[in-house]
């Protein structure tokens, strides 16, 4: 089966769905549709075939009327799922474009879901996968040259999507400061998200230039630790030692995954000692 998933998610919600493109992909041919730097990270984890703009082939033209340019695209699928709230008009389009298997589901678990959200998407699509805890899918694959020496000791990014979900920024400093006590160097992250935040004076401050280059670069490091965003996810599906510190959100729902990620959790935010205790 010839499969087209439409995401839009940021980039960890797109992690998060990781394991159901893998699940789509032992299936038949997976190709992937959405922001293309994004997509290009489950590429580079070798869980789908192909990836697609959705500007390229004219998606948008869905709520009104499909163009030529897209009827023709989705018409090379046996199937199309996508991962958008709908209220019948997607579905209803692309089953006038030719394409009867379609299938549409929020792109994020309604609020009262109480599993992890990796579940929810394989759940939408069957009810007969169950999730291992650990991901079925880990980034790789490089597009240009591979990183080939450590570029980093431990990375620390201290912003995510949204300010609640920010340990405090003098929480971070002083956990950097008795990392270098014992001999770390380290590197803050700061993309921009993390424009309104006083990173430390003496602080060796990286912007990447995109999200291969940050995916590399965490790749390298050490040791990675950072807020409940997208960025963590990101360490985490590098396979790099993760400490992803989580306050409001609920770590049951939103754990990154990976191999080596450490929760460290509290409704009130973690003390920084929770945090040194998992170093």
């Amino acid at each position: 089966m010839k499969t087209l998933s439409v995401f839009t998610g940021g980039i960890g919600d797109t992690l998060l769905a990781g394991p159901v493109f893998v699940h789509l992909q032992q299936r038949g041919t997976l190709d992937l549709a959405g922001n293309p730097e994004r997509l290009a990270l489950i590429q580079a984890a070798g869980a789908c075939d192909k990836t697609h703009d959705l500007d390229h082939i004219e998606f948008h033209t869905i709520f009104e009327k499909p163009s030529a340019k897209l009827r023709l695209f989705v018409q090379q699928y046996d199937r199309v799922v996508v991962w958008m709230r709908d209220d019948g008009i997607i579905q209803k389009a692309l089953q006038e474009c030719g394409v009867a298997n379609t299938q549409v589901y929020p792109g994020l678990p309604p609020e009262d879901w109480a599993k992890h959200a990796s579940q929810y998407y394989v759940e939408c699509v069957t009810s007969s996968a169950p999730i291992k805890p650990r991901p079925p899918f880990r980034i790789t694959e490089w597009e240009g040259e591979a990183p080939a020496e450590p570029q980093h000791d431990t990375i620390i990014h201290p912003g995510s999507g949204s300010p609640k979900k920010n340990w405090p920024i003098e929480n971070f400093a002083a956990i950097a400061k008795q990392l270098e006590k014992n001999g770390h160097r380290i590197t803050w992250i700061r993309g921009p998200a993390e424009e309104d935040i006083k990173y430390p004076g003496e602080a060796y401050i990286v912007a990447p230039t995109d999200l291969m280059d940050l995916t590399k670069r965490l790749a390298t490091a050490s040791l990675y630790i950072g807020n409940d965003s997208g960025i963590t996810h990101l360490a985490a599906a590098t396979g790099c030692k993760t400490i992803a510190i989580f306050g409001p959100t609920n770590p049951s729902t939103w754990a990154p995954l990976g191999r080596n990620v450490h929760i460290v959790h509290d409704t009130r935010w973690p003390k920084q000692e929770a945090v040194l205790k998992t170093l």
